[in-house]
């Protein structure tokens, strides 16, 4: 929802009604993931996809119409769908989408918390009954000493309990507080942040992950790391880069500017870095001085992607210093060396390209549902 996010916030702050149609879960050759959000308004101004176009019209007339009365549905396309045919999901794909008036998701909350939170870019799941007579929706959030917002109330074991709004239970709880959703499996997509599907007894569930932007760390400013910011910025990451030597974290240095850009060691600047499951870090150096004390550091934290530049010979002797420091197998195998798929590279841009389809394919296979 990250592309659609600003418009829906400006519609919504704005007064205007509309509805949300979120892609629920895929099979076969379907072209938009789980998550991926259509938004369309009465007088049909229409922002995002759940299909590349596939399907859109029969959407947005959903869409449209339960402006009017309300409800939900979930609508599911395929080859052997008429419309989805004639519209040309003929590749062997299944899609199934749930639309329903926006007022109707954030209306489940205490008035304008559902907001505020997506505005804030605070991660949390979002979890929808896939059912068409039932009501509401509940909220997961994995960080519970942070304010609630009118949206959930912690747990006694830590974590959050879904749905729990201050004025009492959200609808699809039970009469004493307690919730029958798989709060477990909630919690496993959430972490693995994986939007889709769930099932609890014959009741199913949409968990709609809402991560925070990725973000990309690179250790060493060279050549490779300008062109690699300016192509990480059009991928809708964060950029940091970060190097001792100040003579590589010139801001001229930049066509495209990073998000931030340090003079300093990694062991110095890391720790001060949300080095978590959303981000993503490579290092550019060659030198051992500086690429080793950041893989002490990363090796040691769930970062979703770790990359070196170097041969065969030069990610030879880096792990055997890294198994010298004491680090396992398990955890030197974690990192992608050489770094980038193999495109036979040979440019500071085309090896900034190798690196990015590397960590878009591991990201995306991370969250695919």
């Amino acid at each position: 929802m990250h592309d659609v996010l600003p418009t829906l916030l400006e519609w919504n702050a704005a007064g205007k009604p509309f509805a949300v149609a979120r892609v629920v879960s895929t099979w076969g050759s379907a072209p938009r993931r789980p998550g991926s959000t259509l938004l369309v308004t009465s007088d049909l101004e229409v922002v995002g996809s759940v299909s590349g176009g596939c399907i859109e019209g029969e959407v947005m007339e959903v869409g449209r119409r339960l402006l009017d009365t309300g409800g939900r549905e979930i609508l599911e396309y395929g080859v052997d769908n008429e419309t989805a045919w004639s519209a040309g999901l003929s590749c062997g794909g299944r899609v199934r989408v749930v639309v329903e008036p926006w007022a109707a998701i954030a209306g489940s909350f205490e008035a304008g918390a559902l907001e505020r939170t997506l505005a804030s870019g605070r991660p949390f799941a979002l979890v929808t009954p896939l059912e068409e007579s039932a009501s509401g929706h509940e909220i997961f959030f994995a960080d519970s000493d942070e304010s609630n917002d009118g949206l959930s109330t912690p747990t006694a074991n830590g974590g959050a309990a879904p749905g729990l709004n201050d004025d009492g239970p959200a609808p699809g709880l039970n009469d004493d507080g307690s919730t029958p959703l798989p709060v477990d499996a909630v919690r496993e997509a959430f972490e693995a942040r994986s939007t889709g599907e769930i099932a609890s007894g014959e009741r199913r569930y949409f968990v709609h992950v809402f991560a925070p932007t990725p973000r990309l760390v690179i250790v060493g400013g060279s050549d490779i790391a300008v062109s690699l910011v300016a192509l990480a910025g059009t991928l809708g990451f964060d950029t940091i880069v970060l190097d001792p030597r100040g003579v590589f974290v010139r801001p001229e240095r930049f066509s495209t500017p990073p998000g931030r850009l340090l003079e300093a060691w990694p062991q110095d600047a890391l720790p001060g870095l949300p080095l978590d499951a959303d981000t993503f870090a490579v290092l550019l150096t060659h030198d051992p001085k500086i690429d080793d004390p950041a893989l002490h550091l990363l090796l040691d934290r769930p970062v979703a992607y770790i990359g070196a530049l170097g041969g065969k010979r030069t990610q030879e002797k880096r792990r055997e210093r890294l198994a010298g420091a004491g680090f396992d197998g398990r955890q030197i195998e974690r990192i992608h060396g050489p770094v980038g798929i193999d495109i036979d590279a040979a440019t500071p841009a085309e090896i900034a390209l190798s690196i990015m389809a590397e960590i878009v394919a591991v990201r995306n296979r991370s969250t695919a549902s």
